[in-house]
């Protein structure tokens, strides 16, 4: 019965971590949206400010100090997105590993089930064996 307890307190151990894992994996998921969410208003930043240009080079440009403006801004936001899709790579290596334990979390929580299921059916076979042997020394010294 002791073995019983200790599986079953492991059990509970792992369970808890399993939560903690899905948690875990929770808040990498909505890092890596959040990051990825900024990369997209990036993106459309960018492409905004090269539809602006576009339409003033179309027309005529007054003051070249504007258009050299415009490519400093364009080199800067693109700058920052290539320093974004950095970070949006870290975050989905985060978010896969933070997967990768929480399935090792599953298999370890599935494992110990497993062994909690196997006791059981041997301590009730243990404990029908006993019930049996108590049943026929009855009978027999009946007799």
């Amino acid at each position: 019965m002791s073995r019983l307890k200790t599986i079953s307190r492991v059990l509970t151990v792992k369970e808890w971590n399993v939560k903690e894992l899905e948690s875990a994996q929770k808040k990498a998921r909505m890092e890596l949206d959040d990051e990825q969410k900024s990369l997209d208003c990036l993106n459309e930043t960018l492409r905004h400010t090269e539809n602006t240009l576009n339409e003033k080079q179309k027309g005529q440009i007054n003051n070249i100090y504007e258009l050299e403006m415009y490519y400093d801004y364009i080199e800067t936001v693109n700058n920052k997105i290539v320093i974004q899709q950095g970070v949006v790579s870290q975050k989905n290596a985060e978010l896969s590993q933070k997967t990768d334990e929480l399935i090792e979390g599953y298999k370890d929580k599935k494992l110990i089930e497993t062994m909690k299921e196997k006791l059981t059916k041997q301590e009730t076979k243990e404990n029908n064996r006993k019930e049996q042997k108590e049943m026929d020394f009855l009978w027999l010294s009946r007799m």
